[in-house]
């Protein structure tokens, strides 16, 4: 219940008994798979961390957890999905994105590279339990290491393009101008590795406290690399010292840090 939550259109009214995952496109053989399909397909397990791609420098829109559900690549093969295809998601959520643009289910594009790889889900539980329905359920898409929002909420479609292919009104719906990243003098790029970044959770923001000895810890992590090391300034940047890394560092999830401080007084 403290996963963090972002949508981007209004939560939609799903069951088990209407809900069902319709794979097709360039596969050779197309599949409704309902949750019990699901439920019977070999597990897969994935720890990762989740961040919105406009979670801020010191936002709460960030949460880890352990995800179960059927590896992405399995259902892909299981269809005879076209291995050079880029492959298309779509949420059972939908709505209008430009005040011009006609209503669409919310709709992501991922590379076929990426939907392959070793730890990219169909989801259908979050540490232990059936997914909350604000958090996706009946299932969701994890793609370890990017940002949020293609790992699609409320999955019922999977499409597998063809090399090249755009679906018919996915760039007039706005959806292909979404989380890409302006540079001047550069074309426009796609946000999709989470960047690395550390957060301090204790002391809070302008905290007052004595002068004394005072624990600071945090969190750090990054999309497909690994923490090594955290250090921690007290003077605006002047120097820097290293912190404990207190859990080990893994791929796709956050380090927990320390660093034990003498405050002494003024503002640091």
């Amino acid at each position: 219940d403290q996963f963090f939550v972002r949508d981007h259109f209004e939560e939609p009214d799903l069951s088990l008994a209407n809900w069902k995952l319709r794979i097709e496109g360039k596969v050779a053989h197309p599949l409704d798979l309902s949750f019990s399909d699901l439920l019977e397909s070999p597990a897969a397990q994935q720890e990762s961390l989740l961040e919105c791609a406009g979670n801020g420098e010191s936002g709460g829109a960030v949460s880890m957890g352990i995800w179960q559900g059927v590896s992405l690549s399995s259902l892909l093969k299981m269809a005879g999905a076209d291995p050079a295809g880029d492959v298309l998601l779509e949420g059972a959520d939908a709505g209008q994105l430009l005040k011009d643009s006609a209503r669409t289910p919310y709709l992501r594009i991922v590379p076929a590279k990426k939907c392959r790889a070793p730890g990219s889900l169909v989801a259908i539980k979050l540490n232990g339990r059936f997914l909350p329905q604000r958090n996706g359920f009946p299932a969701r898409v994890i793609l370890p290491g990017w940002y949020g929002m293609d790992s699609v909420k409320w999955l019922r479609r999977i499409a597998v393009l063809a090399p090249r292919e755009k679906p018919a009104g996915y760039d007039e719906s706005g959806m292909s101008q979404l989380y890409s990243r302006l540079r001047k003098g550069q074309a426009p790029f796609r946000i999709t590795s989470v960047l690395v970044k550390s957060v301090i959770d204790y002391p809070p923001k302008e905290a007052k406290l004595v002068a004394a000895t005072h624990p600071i810890s945090g969190y750090a992590w990054t999309g497909d690399g690994v923490i090594r090391r955290v250090e921690v300034s007290v003077d605006g940047g002047k120097s820097w010292s290293a912190a404990k890394l207190d859990t080990v560092p893994r791929p796709f999830a956050w380090t927990r840090w320390s660093y034990s401080w003498q405050a002494k007084p003024g503002e640091h």
